[in-house]
């Protein structure tokens, strides 16, 4: 019998899946100054995946450039809350939508179980998106009480940019957590810190 539980169906998929080896910086392909590759191996196989383009500082410092001038662009910053909720859930229909692929590529990049990634890696990394983006409308400010004629507020707003190191162990659900995404601030990932290929699956829209 064939299907998802069977190891055949996976290697299947694993020869056809197109690998991404650039980054993406100002929403766009990006390879490194340098044109240095680095290998993203198979750990059940030593096989290389991809060679994934190197990032090193002069390359961070542009995509912190670019990262900083579209906070301060308020394209996403600025964005109505309830719109950003609507992309963070588009965002997360998508990861379910692709979850093959980005539990293969979990797999494959790192060495857990297919069907691990595929029952709770990915699923889960959808369910945080999903989280932040029902939270944008349901979080509101307190402030202690104040003195006859004070006026106190409270404003949650995005600061910056933020860089992030993710573990190694649940890539996708561990990275998103970290986003805070619904806040408006912009972030910044070296996807060779680990070398993980979950966050390059390729999804449409």
């Amino acid at each position: 019998m064939s299907g998802m539980s069977d190891r055949n169906f996976w290697q299947d998929k694993l020869r056809e899946q197109r690998f991404i080896s650039h980054a993406i910086v100002d929403g766009r392909p990006y390879l490194a100054i340098s044109r240095k590759v680095c290998p993203a191996v198979n750990p059940a196989t030593n096989n290389v995946l991809a060679g994934v383009t190197a990032l090193q500082a002069d390359d961070i410092d542009i995509a912190v450039k670019s990262s900083r001038a579209s906070f301060a662009s308020g394209v996403w910053s600025a964005l109505a809350p309830q719109e950003r909720k609507t992309v963070l859930l588009r965002l997360s229909a998508l990861i379910l939508e692709h979850r093959e692929e980005l539990a293969l590529l979990e797999s494959a990049s790192m060495g857990k179980p297919v069907n691990d990634a595929l029952n709770v890696d990915i699923p889960g990394a959808a369910h945080v998106l999903a989280w932040y983006a029902e939270s944008v409308d349901k979080i509101y400010a307190e402030v202690a009480p104040t003195r006859n004629g004070s006026l106190a507020t409270l404003t949650r707003e995005a600061v910056g940019v933020v860089a992030a190191i993710v573990p190694w162990n649940f890539p996708p659900r561990s990275g998103l957590l970290e986003t805070r995404a619904g806040a408006g601030r912009r972030e910044q990932r070296d996807p060779q810190t680990l070398r993980k290929l979950a966050f390059f699956g390729t999804a449409p829209g």
